[in-house]
C-alpha cells in the first residue's frame, strides 16, 4: 500500500471513531429491559422491568445500568459494549470510504469532460 493511502485510512478510522463516540448523544429506550425495582405484580413481590436507555447510532453501545447510575441518564459508570461500538466504527468507516471513492470518481469524470459536467447552452 502507498503511504498516502495508509495515511488516509488512518485518518478515516480516527474520524469514524470520533463520529461513533459522538453518536452516544443519539439516545433511545429499548428493546433491552432492565430491573428498576422489586415491588411489582399483583402481590408486590415481583421484579419491575422497563426498557433501558441506550446511546449510539446506528447500534446502541452504552446502556443505562439501573441501580448503579442515575436513572435515565447515560454516564461513564453505565455499561459499554465493545462489539456494537466496533460495528458503528465500521459503518462510519464504510460511509467515509464510499463518499471518498464517489468524490474521486466524480473528479475523474470532470477531468475527462464526462458526465460530471452540466451541458453547455
Amino acid at each position: 500500500m502507498k503511504p498516502r493511502l495508509i495515511g488516509l485510512a488512518v485518518v478515516a478510522l480516527l474520524v469514524a471513531t470520533v463520529l461513533a463516540a459522538a453518536s452516544v448523544g443519539v439516545q433511545r429506550y429499548g428493546p433491552e429491559q432492565g430491573v428498576f425495582g422489586n415491588l411489582c405484580g399483583p402481590d408486590m413481590d415481583e421484579l419491575c422491568y422497563k426498557p433501558l436507555l441506550n446511546g449510539g447510532f446506528p447500534l446502541g453501545f452504552v446502556y443505562d445500568a439501573p441501580g448503579i447510575s442515575v436513572e435515565d441518564k447515560l454516564a461513564f459508570e453505565d455499561r459499554f459494549r465493545v462489539l456494537p461500538f466496533l460495528a458503528d466504527v465500521a459503518a462510519y468507516s464504510a460511509l467515509l470510504a464510499g463518499s471518498w471513492m464517489w468524490g474521486r470518481q466524480r473528479r475523474a469524470l470532470r477531468a475527462r469532460g464526462g458526465r460530471g459536467r452540466r451541458p453547455q447552452r
